[in-house]
């Protein structure tokens, strides 16, 4: 009979330990739900201010979204941007960091670390996470565009020319890897290349006054001065503040025929 009053004891015991323990996994997942429904709203309020250009408002409801929620890798990869913009590279890198152990298949993460290493000349750390974020994703333009800039930091041009082709082989359409394909044609002298690229960069944005003005650049190498002149005068008509396309423009005298 006791034994059994024992059994029963300890079964009652038990029953009471996991009812506990049920309450107390209730409460910590209704309250981690409550932290990440703040994270997220402090997330949003946050990208608002950074698409406003109100980059400490940013900084400050970003840092309160990752304290709520360290596993939200939107939120630390938004901060890491909002730092890169403030110049604060080192913070930026942490972030970004944080990013990609969140989510090791998040390309953009590679890419915002690979951006902030070329900020601070690491250009061997830029091309090893630009090249992780086109191994994760193949068809990631702008890792390829990153790779094209590193790789001309770099001084190796041949394959700055190769990522900047891959890039527009992907989108023909990318305003950024064609102009800066026509700008590292131009570092050649390369002038019928850079001219070609800079026309259908053109097309894909006709109010880009710094093509103009680049397009400028390349008509004077090739002694095309009344082209030149057309050019920076559109940019200028663009951009009123150019201060390249003023101080362009003066080095031309006015009129004369079109060189065909």
């Amino acid at each position: 009979m006791n034994r059994q009053k024992g059994f029963f004891m300890i079964k009652k015991v038990l029953t009471l330990t996991i009812f506990i323990i049920l309450i107390l996994l209730l409460f910590l997942s209704c309250s981690k739900k409550k932290n990440v429904q703040k994270a997220l709203a402090h997330y949003n309020q946050g990208s608002e201010y950074q698409k406003k250009g109100q980059i400490d408002l940013a900084i400050e409801e970003l840092k309160k979204a990752v304290e709520l929620d360290p596993g939200f890798g939107e939120a630390q990869n938004n901060l890491g941007g909002a730092y890169m913009q403030k110049g604060m590279l080192d913070e930026a890198i942490v972030h970004f960091k944080r990013t990609i152990v969140i989510d090791s298949f998040f390309e953009k993460g590679y890419n915002n670390l690979g951006g902030a290493y070329v900020e601070k000349g690491m250009l061997e750390e830029a091309i090893k996470n630009f090249k992780k974020a086109v191994e994760v994703n193949p068809d990631y333009v702008d890792g390829y565009c990153g790779l094209g800039r590193a790789y001309f930091q770099q001084k190796n041009v041949d394959a700055s020319v190769s990522a900047f082709k891959k890039a527009i082989a992907l989108d023909e359409k990318n305003f950024k890897a064609r102009y800066s394909l026509a700008f590292v044609y131009y570092s050649q002298k390369k002038l019928d290349e850079a001219l070609e690229e800079l026309k259908k960069a053109l097309e894909i944005n006709p109010n880009a006054a710094e093509v103009h003005v680049s397009l400028g650049l390349v008509y004077q190498e090739k002694k095309m001065s009344s082209q030149a002149v057309d050019e920076f005068k559109k940019a200028l008509e663009i951009d009123p503040n150019n201060q390249l396309a003023k101080a362009n423009l003066r080095l031309f005298p006015e009129g004369g025929e079109k060189e065909e």
